[in-house]
């Protein structure tokens, strides 16, 4: 008897080894910025709007209040009606560097950037560069609000009034 149970003991146990989904597998390298950004145009293209490219880096706590932001579903959903998104990591600190995006900061650079993260420019689906966010970085003060609706309302032709109100509401209920 001692002898089935340890039997059906070790079967179930194979059984559960078996389900056990294998570890994740790591992380592929980031893609070159250069790649997102072209199929990100591509769908721009497609679906009649522009492409708002966003630097971040993993350090940056002022990018990941611009993340937090941008992912409120109403702000998303506004945002997703005008823009193909793209997140580009740029500016990571030697012992993150693996997470940026190859071509990610030359580009950053290329368009005006400061050097200061977050960093946004919006481009036309064929690449153009139609505005960038300047030394606004978060949207904090009035004045950085302002700067940062006025990017919006000059490139995203899909939001009206009340969305940009909206999206005002959000930034200064933080």
């Amino acid at each position: 008897m001692k002898a089935r149970l340890r039997f059906v003991a070790m079967a179930v146990a194979v059984c559960l080894a078996a389900a056990v989904p294998a570890p994740a597998a790591v992380d592929a390298a980031p893609q070159p910025a250069s790649a997102l950004l072209k199929a990100a145009e591509t769908r721009a293209g497609v679906a009649g709007k522009n492409v708002l490219v966003l630097f971040h880096a993993s350090w940056c706590g002022w990018c990941k209040r611009l993340e937090k932001y941008l992912q409120q579903p109403d702000v998303r959903q506004r945002i997703d009606a005008s823009y193909e998104v793209v997140w580009l990591d740029a500016l990571e600190r030697p012992a993150q560097a693996s997470l940026e995006n190859p071509g990610a900061s030359t580009l950053m650079t290329g368009w005006g950037s400061s050097g200061a993260l977050p960093f946004m420019v919006v481009l036309s689906p064929g690449g153009d560069k139609l505005g960038d966010s300047g030394r606004i970085g978060f949207p904090a003060t009035p004045a950085e609000i302002d700067a940062f609706l006025g990017l919006i309302r000059s490139t995203a032709p899909r939001l009206g009034r009340s969305d940009l109100d909206a999206l005002r509401v959000r930034l200064q209920a933080r």
